[in-house]
């Protein structure tokens, strides 16, 4: 029987409830679009860009109650431990609430671990979760090898109106927009540029490269799609990566956050390149 109980947040499409992890918690998190706070975002993302085309939209900051409230939920299900996935996204970082709810609850069994990530960075760790629950490991050594395996994320995006500011001047940074450069961005608790080309044949085979890289590393690289709004243009990288190596795990995780999508582009991606430690 499984030792530990689990708690993601909504930041994550929870598509291991499906299958695994059955009985995790998920803390709903709200959103501030324009003047309007958000509990449910039932619509697709490309229905939010329309419905959000000229207003901001934040993620707003949790409750520990939600946490506290999650914990207990964990606990009456008869778990020893219970862990929380603690997501990431710029400077809204979950785990900050979450340890002052383990703070509150004063218990050494709640286990926060702070993933750097979100979406499908968190799904591939759940399923490490999974996976390494069934090696008789002791929760110390689980949560090591969890650790261990949390990598960045990228994002192709193909403007930099964004989340980053460059060291240039604002005259560059404006001619930078006008270019029709298209760029790789990485995201590791905060956004990072990584690569630009103007072909997006250059940003394909930079995604390339960075697979390639695991593999000589030793290790079989596990990977997930999302996307903002085109599941299209998600199962294109999809049949591209496919193409050059076929025996890879490849899935297509689904929309990205809004919350991060909005600040992405209409046309963004993202892939998380896993690995098993």
């Amino acid at each position: 029987m499984r030792k530990f109980g689990l708690i993601t947040d909504s930041l994550n499409q929870g598509n291991y409830k499906k299958y695994i992890f059955k009985d995790a918690s998920i803390v709903s998190l709200s959103f501030l679009g324009g003047s309007r706070e958000i509990h449910r975002l039932d619509e697709s993302n490309l229905d939010l860009f329309d419905m959000f085309k000229n207003e901001s939209f934040d993620l707003m900051k949790p409750n520990s109650d939600q946490f506290i409230k999650a914990f207990k939920k964990q606990k009456a299900l008869g778990y020893e431990y219970v862990i929380y996935l603690a997501s990431s996204i710029g400077n809204a970082k979950m785990e900050q609430f979450a340890r002052l709810a383990q703070t509150i609850i004063n218990d050494s069994n709640f286990i926060v671990i702070p993933t750097h990530t979100f979406g499908p960075g968190i799904d591939f760790i759940v399923e490490l979760l999974h996976y390494y629950q069934s090696q008789d490991l002791s929760i110390q050594q689980l949560i090591k090898k969890v650790e261990e395996s949390i990598t960045e994320s990228l994002f192709l995006i193909q403007s930099k109106n964004i989340i980053v500011k460059s060291n240039q001047n604002k005259l560059m940074n404006m001619l930078l927009k006008l270019i029709p450069y298209q760029y790789v961005i990485s995201f590791n608790d905060e956004y990072k540029f990584k690569f630009k080309a103007m072909k997006k044949d250059h940003i394909l085979n930079f995604i390339l490269n960075q697979i390639e890289l695991k593999i000589k590393e030793g290790y079989e690289p596990y990977i997930k799609i999302a996307y903002c709004t085109s599941v299209e243009e998600a199962k294109l990288l999809h049949h591209f990566i496919y193409q050059k190596y076929p025996n890879l795990n490849i899935q297509i995780y689904g929309e990205l956050p809004f919350v991060v999508a909005k600040k992405l582009g209409i046309n963004g991606m993202g892939i998380f390149i896993g690995v098993l430690t």
